[in-house]
């Protein structure tokens, strides 16, 4: 996840380095964990490296994903290119309905959320191995009563 305020050129550099994500939550801080958008890993890249060609921007330069930073201190804003409402269920919405909406809309993520906390990201292909691995059960053991859960 990347927080709305609290991050750095270096610390957006160095997470698009270690993971391959397609895209990031942006959420109020890592303990409450409210989700305020999400940002794609091509748009974020893009921004950060053209905010790198100014020489005041730096690895310690402040990045923003909410209400701008005060003062006269240099910040890359990334406001403008931040998804503000991205598509998020609620964590008891039953299987069915985030198959039907996935399929509907032509998502490929939703966020899961509790009370407008991120607690969990599906993207359709995560869904779509669940329902493949819960499909073979069925075969292989057909008398067994069995669950569509995450959990």
């Amino acid at each position: 996840v990347l927080v709305a305020r609290g991050e750095t050129v270096g610390s957006v550099v160095a997470m698009l380095q270690e993971v391959s994500y397609k895209g990031f939550p942006v959420v109020t801080s890592e303990t409450e964990m409210l989700v305020v958008g999400y940002m794609h890993t091509k748009t974020l890249s893009r921004v950060i490296t053209a905010a790198q060609s100014d020489q005041r921007v730096g690895l310690t330069t402040s990045v923003v994903f909410c209400a701008q930073a005060e003062g006269n201190a240099p910040v890359v804003d990334l406001r403008g290119w931040m998804d503000k409402s991205p598509t998020m269920i609620f964590d008891t919405t039953p299987l069915p309905s985030v198959v039907e909406l996935f399929r509907a809309a032509g998502l490929r993520y939703l966020l899961i959320v509790r009370d407008g906390r991120l607690v969990q990201i599906v993207k359709k292909k995560d869904l779509l191995e669940h329902l493949e691995h819960h499909e073979n059960l069925l075969r292989t053991h057909p008398n067994q009563p069995q669950s569509f859960g995450f959990a």
